[in-house]
């Protein structure tokens, strides 16, 4: 049980950014205009959007059902971190040059 909320955590990370890049695309006008909640006054950026929460509860939920082990679901993030690195690590080598 403690596996599947390591993993949890690590999900919960890595699915948080998409959502501030949703809420980037939208000011740029690259997604149509989405129902966004203001949750901090004080700071901007604290934003709740419930499509997208909607959308990454689905997502995790594909994720969790689907590979029914803590560790099939760590492994599976550690590839994906691997192979994210290695695509960066390419992208980058081919801007440089």
């Amino acid at each position: 049980m403690a596996g599947l909320f390591g993993a949890a955590m690590f999900y919960d990370d890595s699915m948080t950014t998409p959502a501030v890049s949703v809420l980037s695309a939208i000011e740029l006008g690259f997604l149509p205009r989405l129902c966004v909640v203001e949750t901090s006054k004080a700071q901007r950026g604290q934003a709740y959007v419930p499509a997208v929460n909607a959308l990454l509860f689905a997502a995790v939920m594909f994720l969790v059902l689907g590979f029914r082990s803590s560790d099939k679901l760590t492994s599976a993030y550690g590839i994906a971190v691997g192979l994210t690195m290695f695509v960066t690590t390419v992208q980058m080598v081919s801007l440089s040059r």
